[in-house]
């Protein structure tokens, strides 16, 4: 049957135009008949079941079309309605994914208790946008909407607005223009905009229509939205710290224990450790040698992959814990390289005299064990906020 069936079509395709004037008219018209009913049956009813109301209009539309004005006004006329449809139903689809503040939205910023709860109060002073999808008019003008109907932008309430394109998966020059929009309505109320997960095309294009803010001259545009959030919470702290000349270790330690004697006995257990911008503590996979707490300066903590290089999972600030981990796991092992980010002071506690602490004063131990779990048990706690957020 197949070869038959090839083989007509062969000698149609050479004999055709001088086999058919030979074929009755009833043949011919039957065959046509029939395979206009077929189409008809499979594009109208077999393959549209399952439309909605406007795409089988759309079908009615082309089959319209091709019957008046011909073929290939028809599928022009197809183009040109799939397009419109999807500009329309893709502008409905709302490019704002999440809408945050720092309350719930932190960087990886370690900080000192004081700064945390400065950040709790007024953390509400700053808005994190996460974008997604292709930004065009419609979407586009959305987020313009939102952002030009909040009221606390146009009364000043905000100090600093994030808008987070790294799921944005492409920018028309339509969009450009309404972040130029964006910026304009930030900067008459005295907002600062900035961006994250911004391409090097796209960030070209934002700096050459003006639709950024700058700070002492510096674009405030950021690779990742942890770098901009970490801005965003410096901008608020230095907005409202009280906080009057640096703090030494014993502030640091008397903030936790409340106890000025435990506090001299511990100091008198570590060493002061000095380190230079740039310098390497520890590295990822370095046997254990005690934990940290930094008194002054920044320190950093970066973690190896394969495919990715380093990537940072946490930055330390005075008053922090640094290297508790690696003495509650198996393997007794860094589990990331840490690295001064400025001139910094650290006070190290080592494994001995921990140990001989667990031996003289067991309240003190036990407080510092009681310290590190609260340390680590508020890190788990963030990574689960994050990754809640990031799921959403």
């Amino acid at each position: 049957m197949p070869i038959i069936t090839s083989a007509v079509c062969v000698v149609m395709a050479v004999f055709g135009s001088a086999i058919i004037p030979w074929m009755p008219k009833l043949v011919v018209g039957a065959t046509v008949f029939l395979f206009a009913s077929q189409l008809f049956y499979e594009w109208l009813y077999e393959n549209v079941r399952g439309f909605q109301p406007i795409d089988f209009a759309i079908v009615l539309i082309i089959l319209g079309t091709v019957i008046f004005l011909g073929f290939m006004t028809g599928i022009a006329v197809g183009i040109l309605l799939a397009l419109l449809l999807f500009v329309l139903r893709y502008s409905m689809i709302s490019a704002v994914q999440g809408q945050y503040s720092l309350v719930n939205y932190r960087s990886s910023v370690e900080r000192s208790q004081n700064n945390n709860q400065l950040l709790d109060q007024h953390g509400g002073e700053s808005l994190v946008y996460t974008l997604r999808g292709f930004l065009f008019f419609g979407t586009a003008n959305a987020i313009l909407d939102t952002i030009r109907d909040d009221a606390h932008i146009r009364t000043g309430h905000y100090k600093v607005i994030l808008l987070d394109l790294k799921r944005v998966t492409g920018i028309d020059i339509s969009a450009l223009n309404t972040f130029v929009q964006i910026r304009a309505i930030c900067e008459m109320s005295g907002v600062r905009l900035i961006y994250s997960g911004v391409g090097r095309e796209t960030r070209d294009s934002l700096l050459m229509l003006d639709a950024v803010s700058y700070d002492h001259g510096e674009p405030l545009i950021f690779p990742d939205a942890d770098y901009a959030v970490e801005y965003m919470e410096d901008l608020l702290l230095e907005s409202h710290s009280t906080e009057s000349g640096a703090n030494t270790i014993h502030d640091h330690l008397d903030r936790i224990f409340h106890d000025e004697e435990k506090v001299d006995l511990l100091v008198d257990h570590m060493t002061r450790v000095e380190v230079t911008a740039s310098e390497i503590l520890f590295e990822q996979g370095d046997e254990d040698t005690g934990l940290y707490m930094l008194e002054r300066g920044s320190m950093t903590a970066l973690i190896g992959t394969e495919q990715n290089g380093f990537k940072r999972v946490k930055k330390f600030r005075p008053g922090s814990l640094i290297g508790e981990l690696s003495a509650y796991t198996p393997e007794r092992q860094r589990t990331a390289t840490v690295i001064a980010d400025e001139n910094s002071v650290l006070y190290h506690l080592s494994p001995e005299n921990l140990a001989r602490l667990d031996v003289e004063n067991l309240k003190l131990a036990a407080s510092i064990h009681e310290l590190v779990a609260r340390t680590l048990g508020g890190r788990i706690a963030y990574m689960n906020r994050r990754l809640f957020l990031e799921l959403k």
